[in-house]
């Protein structure tokens, strides 16, 4: 009887180990398999808005291999990327005395400008989708040598000119390449150009 009892006894601890070490290597496997399967967070990303691509055509464009880089030697430059939710790794260069870049983003779109003005330092402007399809932008930098000021726009497509109204009432036509025409002489006061519809609209510079 006796032993009996001790073969049973040994059958029941022997179950239970079995039993231990079963739940113990279950619950190594689950805890194991939650942090492979935990997603790293991760930043959201940023999506370009489809809508520039059909204000502007330069950012439709393929960017080229030899097209300069986006400038970052001043705050200004280099705040693109974070302002109006704008990506810089997206930018197009879109040439010009004065080079210019467009860069897109999910909220707006900025334009950098290069090299201007008597302090050949990059300036930047900023705005929603609404008022670059509605308005452009236009970003008047520092003078010049001769004294004037250097107005650089980016126009919606559908303008192959800006008409540039002075101080003085004088005006001149002014071409746009890739989205982008230059003031660097006179003394420009409104920009007139067509908005994204078609209609024309003026604004003031400077």
């Amino acid at each position: 009887m006796l032993e009996q009892l001790r073969r049973r006894s040994l059958a029941v601890v022997s179950a239970l180990i079995v039993v231990g070490a079963t739940a113990f290597a279950v619950t190594t496997a689950g805890a194991s398999s939650g942090r492979s399967g935990e997603a790293t967070p991760t930043s959201p990303e940023r999506a370009i808005s489809p809508r520039l691509g059909q204000i502007f055509n330069v950012l439709g464009a393929s960017a080229t291999a030899d097209a300069p880089p986006l400038p970052a030697a001043t705050s200004e430059a280099v705040s693109v990327s974070a302002s109006r939710g704008t990506i810089a790794s997206a930018a197009r260069f879109a040439g010009g005395s004065y080079p210019a870049w467009v860069v897109p983003g999910s909220e707006g779109v900025c334009l950098v400008v290069g090299a201007s003005g008597r302090l050949d330092l990059p300036s930047a402007v900023c705005g929603t989708i609404t008022e670059a399809e509605e308005r452009g932008l236009a970003l008047t930098a520092t003078a010049a040598a001769g004294g004037s000021p250097i107005v650089v726009g980016l126009a919606p497509n559908g303008n192959t000119s800006v008409t540039v109204t002075n101080a003085d009432g004088a005006r001149e036509e002014v071409p746009v390449a890739n989205n982008v025409y230059e003031v660097t002489a006179g003394r420009p006061s409104t920009v007139t150009l067509k908005d994204a519809a078609g209609a024309q609209v003026t604004r003031r510079v400077g």
